[in-house]
């Protein structure tokens, strides 16, 4: 039930999204730096409501959910989501908190209370607006007759441990408590030392234990009347205002303690409760003054958002305009870079390691598209790079592939990895990028660290490189292949001794092939003729042979070419190509994937089932027929067109089956199954 939960949640959030986009779209954040867009109406136009109400209702899922919610739900439109337009979620991060907030529109915002009323909790009046607090208050929902508001918050603990904001807010300065020393040893004879551990004052302890007992109904709610809260990023007044706790009580020192006098115990004298309970009282007021900025922090940034007074990012209703056709959902990221830096720890490992993570990785804006074609689910994006780097990286990926390399792919391949780059320009880039890493250990290294860029400049020689190896790459997954392996077996004599025996016996193993480009080919012969040397290289009819000594891949073949040199571990192959007789069946949309990328990587799914039975691994029985359906499934690919203007482009793509309307229609279904037959 709990799986069957979880995927109605995400649907339901994924009709949650839907808003009137010239609207709430400008009730975004301006700073906000993650923003999702949902088409709700092209999610419900490829899978339809009832479609997923009728699957729903035959799982158990709205029974559940009526037990759980204590109200009558029979589909998805009893919540009363409007599903007919775009939606919108977000995040935004100051130097303390982080809020990630939902605008959802509503078409009737009754069904949607009666819902949250059936459920217990309570709702309350807040900047005019019906609202309810949720998870200990850190998340906030207020609606009105269109719209449903959700705001949730997340406190930076690092913004805290920093004493100058402990004081600004009132936090009690951060004193470690040794608890090992609050306890008392008294050196006595061993004789007499089990009558002492049981000689202790009832009374005291008694009165101990009521101390903690009081202590513990301490009402984490009640502040006193002088803490005034300050608004993020405010600077201290008056400092009387703010919360003075004592300093924690002196830490009580432990005798020497002599391992090598076993005559010695030590009896358990008293205990300081003070310490222990002084730390615990410390510790809820800080918590109490946390959780009131929490709250305050809330409903300000809520208040704005709802007035929408707060500045919103006027490249939104752009982003949202140009959205590809059939796109689903859009996850857009501003900067890539300083979302790296929030999540890092920069000031922790400056402090303790003396590293310095604020540096430009020169990533910039990220935006990523889920789009449904038909049978065909993609998710298609583009990254932005800085100015500098993006006229480095378009020399970088101004290459093509050798179209000889094409004739060596087909349609019976299990998949292959296409990459070609210009290696001269690639070098070149190096020292650049180096550079940019410089101040990372400090200024003390970095000039070490320019150095070291400038020897790698100057000693490397790119024209030379380039030629040795030109960065055009293709590795081919041919399939599988039954091979005659040599093991080692032992027999025994009629003593039992055991004699070492060579047999041999068929391996499936996998066969491919690997090229690359190269019009110097001198310092791999060389590699080879040394190999000779050492008899881990054996040459015949200009084929070379690599032991490898592994007993999956045993062997390796090379062949030097004119401009190419093959590698694999099916020796006829390789042969047939040295001798120029290799043939191959040329698949056009694979030959066309190749041309038109930088970066590709292809594997065909529909012969996993036949991979499988290769090499006989056992299949489950209850799944079984989802492994058979693979045979009807396309191909998965991951493609990447390199630089267009200052952004990368990639793309992962994977081809359903026909046998639904569309991609998001089969997996819809193949999920529910898969439930209901676990069931």
């Amino acid at each position: 039930m709990k799986i069957k939960n979880l995927l109605f949640l995400g649907l339901l959030a994924a009709a949650s999204v839907p808003v009137y986009a010239q609207d709430l779209i400008r009730k975004v954040p301006q700073d906000a730096n993650i923003v999702m867009t949902f088409d709700s109406q092209k999610f419900f136009s490829l899978l339809p409501a009832s479609s997923i109400d009728e699957k729903f209702t035959a799982l158990g899922v709205f029974e559940g959910l009526n037990q759980t919610l204590r109200s009558p739900i029979s589909g998805i439109a009893d919540f009363g989501i409007n599903m007919q337009a775009k939606g919108y979620f977000y995040s935004r991060k100051t130097d303390s908190v982080t809020f990630v907030g939902a605008l959802i529109p509503l078409i009737d915002q009754q069904k949607l209370k009666n819902i949250l009323v059936a459920g217990g909790k309570e709702i309350t009046t807040v900047n005019g607006l019906e609202s309810m607090y949720l998870d200990g208050g850190d998340v906030r929902l207020s609606w009105d007759n269109n719209t449903l508001y959700v705001l949730s918050t997340i406190l930076d603990e690092n913004f805290f441990n920093d004493s100058d904001n402990r004081a600004l807010y009132g936090l009690s300065e951060r004193v470690a408590v040794d608890y090992s020393a609050s306890w008392e040893y008294t050196d006595m004879a061993a004789d007499t030392a089990a009558v002492a551990v049981m000689d202790y004052d009832s009374e005291a302890w008694a009165t101990a234990d009521t101390v903690v007992a009081v202590e513990e109904i301490w009402d984490e709610g009640e502040l006193p009347v002088t803490v005034e809260i300050y608004a993020d990023t405010a600077k201290i007044g008056n400092e009387e205002d703010v919360i003075m706790l004592a300093p924690a009580p002196p830490m009580i020192s432990m005798p020497d303690y002599d391992d090598d006098d076993d005559s010695t115990y030590y009896d358990i004298d008293t205990y300081d409760d003070e310490a222990y309970l002084e730390s615990m009282r410390v510790a809820r007021v800080d918590d109490s003054i946390k959780n009131v900025l929490k709250l305050e922090w809330l409903n300000a940034e809520m208040a704005q958002t709802i007035q929408g007074t707060r500045t919103y990012g006027k490249e939104f209703p752009a982003l949202v305009n140009r959205l590809k056709p059939n796109t689903v959902a859009n996850v857009y990221v501003r900067d890539l870079n300083r979302l790296y830096s929030d999540f890092l720890p920069v000031s922790v490992l400056t402090a303790y390691y003396g590293v310095n993570a604020n540096f430009d990785l020169g990533f910039r804006e990220l935006s990523y598209d889920f789009i449904v074609d038909n049978n065909v689910m993609k998710l298609s994006g583009t990254l932005g790079v800085a100015d500098e780097m993006a006229s480095h990286l378009k020399a970088v990926y101004k290459s093509k592939i050798n179209p000889k390399f094409l004739n060596y792919v087909s349609p019976e391949d299990l998949g292959f990895i296409s990459f070609h780059m210009n290696t001269e320009a690639y070098i070149k880039y190096i020292p650049a990028y180096l550079n940019q890493y410089k101040n990372v250990f400090g200024e003390k290294l970095s000039s070490y660290y320019e150095i070291g860029a400038v020897l790698f400049d100057v000693l490397l020689d790119e024209k030379a490189i380039s030629k040795v190896y030109k960065g055009d790459n293709l590795f081919v997954l041919n399939g599988l292949t039954q091979k005659e392996v040599t093991y080692i077996d032992y027999d025994y004599d009629d003593d039992y001794n055991p004699i070492e025996t060579e047999r041999t016996k068929m391996e499936t193993v996998p066969s491919f092939l690997y090229m690359f480009g190269s019009d110097d080919q001198r310092i791999f012969e060389k590699i080879m003729q040394l190999g000779i040397q050492e008899n881990q290289v054996f040459q015949e009819n200009g084929i070379y042979t690599l032991s490898t000594g592994e007993k999956l891949i045993p062997e390796i073949y090379f062949a030097f070419e004119k401009g190419i040199i093959f590698l694999g571990n099916d020796y006829d192959k390789i042969a047939s190509i040295h001798s120029n007789s290799y043939k191959s069946k040329a698949n056009a949309a694979y030959t066309k994937l190749i041309k038109k990328n930088n970066f590709s990587m292809l594997f065909n799914i529909n012969k996993v089932p036949t991979l499988l039975n290769q090499m006989d691994v056992p299949i489950p029985i209850t799944m079984k027929q989802t492994v058979e359906t693979l045979a009807s499934y396309g191909d998965v690919s991951l493609t990447s067109t390199g630089m267009k203007g200052n952004k990368l482009f990639a793309e992962l793509a994977i081809e359903f089956p026909k046998e639904n309307d569309n991609a998001l229609n089969y997996l819809f279904d193949f999920v529910t199954n898969l439930i209901e037959e676990n069931n």
